[in-house]
């Protein structure tokens, strides 16, 4: 059996219920990601919901991103793990490849 839960959390009730969702969100430009993230948490926060502050976060991904790294002294793109799998970006000549 699993351990009690902290005492400093809520306690579930029968009608109450925990939701977890997992999701990967890509825009054209950076300043729609940002507008969306602001939006999604004040959405969010109208239902008591919250996002996890160590699991959340805004990337540059993309056939551009490894450019615009390196222009700015940045190193590669970010990895990132979903769902169990970790997505690692390739851009050659001719393609863009996520593997």
């Amino acid at each position: 059996m699993g351990k009690p839960a902290a005492p400093d959390r809520p306690c579930l009730t029968p009608l109450s219920h925990s939701f977890t969702l997992d999701v990967v969100v890509g825009f054209q430009t950076k300043a729609d990601a940002v507008r969306f993230w602001a939006e999604l948490i004040e959405r969010m926060r109208k239902f008591s919901l919250e996002l996890h502050p160590e699991k959340t976060r805004l990337l540059e991904f993309g056939p551009f991103a490894a450019e615009n790294r390196k222009k700015r002294g940045e190193g590669k793109p970010e990895t990132f793990n979903f769902l169990g799998f970790s997505v690692l970006q390739k851009h050659t000549d001719k393609e863009f490849i996520m593997n």
